[in-house]
C-alpha cells in the first residue's frame, strides 16, 4: 500500500524481534502501529544463510528489534514497514 507493508501478528510474537526473508527493497522506516513508535531494524546476513560451498550469502534478512511484547501481550501486533523507492 503506497510503498508500505503491514505485518500482522494476531497472537503476538514469542520474542522481541522478527526476521523477514523476502522484501521488495531496502526499508526506510519501521513503525509499531500499536504505539506509533519507530523500531530499530537492520538488513543482516545470518550465519545459517551462508552457502558452505561458495561462502556467499544466499539470503539477506530484515531484522526488526525491540518489539514490546510484554506490554502488548493482550493485543495483536501490527508492524508497518515503509520501503525505499525502487
Amino acid at each position: 500500500k503506497e510503498g508500505k507493508s503491514y505485518f500482522h501478528f494476531y497472537n503476538g510474537t514469542p520474542t522481541t524481534a522478527v526476521k523477514l526473508r523476502r522484501y521488495p527493497s531496502a526499508p526506510r522506516r519501521v513503525r509499531l502501529m500499536n504505539t506509533h513508535a519507530e523500531l530499530p531494524f537492520a538488513c543482516e546476513i545470518l550465519p545459517e544463510a551462508i552457502d558452505s560451498a561458495t561462502g556467499r550469502a544466499e539470503q539477506v534478512f530484515l531484522h526488526i528489534r525491540h518489539i514490546p511484547v510484554d506490554e502488548l501481550a493482550c493485543e495483536p501486533i501490527v508492524i508497518e514497514v515503509e520501503w525505499e523507492k525502487a
